[in-house]
């Protein structure tokens, strides 16, 4: 198989699983308000609404790597690099409860992103975003 093909489908397929991890982050009320439980010492009042903009923004950056992932552009490699490197920071920067299917599409994404960034960096995908 075609090594440009395989990595256009994991690119899709991260797509498709980080918008179901989305929907079902927002559909889960329970999880949800467990969450604000959690994290209620860790932000102030003010802070909360700056929180959630940064939240927004690191995923419209996810997305957006993600589409040039997928036309090769060569920031797209940078950007999609870096915003790995942030959703690691934030996995450590706070409690956070998650259902199983969750916790399962996490991993499947995270496993995506670790083949992503290998044919990024180790194959001839490389030469691609030049």
């Amino acid at each position: 198989m075609n090594l440009e093909k395989i990595f256009k489908n994991l690119v899709i397929a991260h797509f498709v699983i980080l918008i179901a991890a989305i929907a079902l982050t927002w559909n889960d009320n329970e999880i949800a308000t467990l969450n604000e439980e959690l994290t209620a010492g860790f932000f102030l009042d003010n802070l909360g609404t700056l929180t959630y903009w940064i939240l927004y923004g690191y995923l419209l950056l996810y997305l957006i790597s993600l589409v040039l992932l997928y036309i090769f552009n060569k920031y797209g490699k940078y950007l999609f690099t870096f915003v790995v490197i942030l959703s690691f920071i934030f996995l450590l920067s706070e409690p956070i409860a998650m259902s199983g299917i969750e916790s399962a599409l996490e991993y499947l994404m995270s496993m995506i992103d670790g083949a992503i960034l290998t044919l990024l960096y180790f194959t001839s995908i490389k030469d691609k975003f030049t």
